[in-house]
């Protein structure tokens, strides 16, 4: 069921500083997306993603404050969603809604741990 840890979504203050960063560890940029409030991309080194949340300061209102950064959501990578979210409701797990398609065209679903850390099922 459980392939791997696709992904750790972090919501960042600086795009460029934190693309200069893990560019350092051996990380590349890979896919990229805007909306009128935030830049979205996948930073890549190996098997190893991390997708980055930035807001755009000159078309967004929102100003972080400190605890607005760090750990956005943890993707949990599985071979079939909905046997994934029916076996994880049968055991317990409350999730935020029911399994839907993104933009890029993955199915996810999100639910939290018991200390309010965002989770993501994803079937890519």
């Amino acid at each position: 069921m459980i392939q791997l840890i696709d992904h750790v979504a972090i919501t960042v203050r600086d795009l460029e500083e934190t693309v200069d960063f893990y560019a350092k560890l051996g990380f590349k940029v890979g896919t990229r997306s805007e909306s009128l409030t935030q830049i979205t991309l996948f930073l890549e080194a190996g098997e190893a993603r991390l997708e980055i949340f930035a807001p755009k300061h000159a078309t967004c209102s929102l100003k972080l404050s400190e605890k607005d950064q760090g750990v956005k959501h943890v993707a949990i990578k599985v071979d079939d969603i909905w046997q994934a979210y029916r076996e994880a409701r049968s055991r317990g797990i409350v999730f935020e809604d029911e399994p839907r398609r993104t933009p890029l065209g993955n199915i996810v679903a999100f639910f939290r741990d018991p200390n309010g850390v965002l989770l993501q099922l994803l079937q890519r």
